[in-house]
């Protein structure tokens, strides 16, 4: 859990995060910067983990390749 914490902390523009493995989900408390929904997904993604969709406040990502 904590592999894929550090990795979403180091995206810039991230305040803080909280992961569940139980539910499969995270909290991402964002700055006041703007951040790339694509630099979320990679972060997760480089910490081993498969991303399924990021909700955004009123945009859901769901990858770079969405099917």
């Amino acid at each position: 859990m904590h592999n894929v914490e550090r990795s979403v902390e180091r995206v810039e523009g991230v305040v803080k995060v909280e992961v569940n493995l139980n539910t499969g989900r995270a909290t991402v408390t964002m700055g006041a910067g703007k951040t790339a929904a694509a630099d979320l997904w990679q972060a997760v993604k480089d910490s081993g983990f498969t991303p399924v969709r990021i909700d955004m406040g009123d945009s859901v990502y769901k990858g770079p390749n969405p099917q």
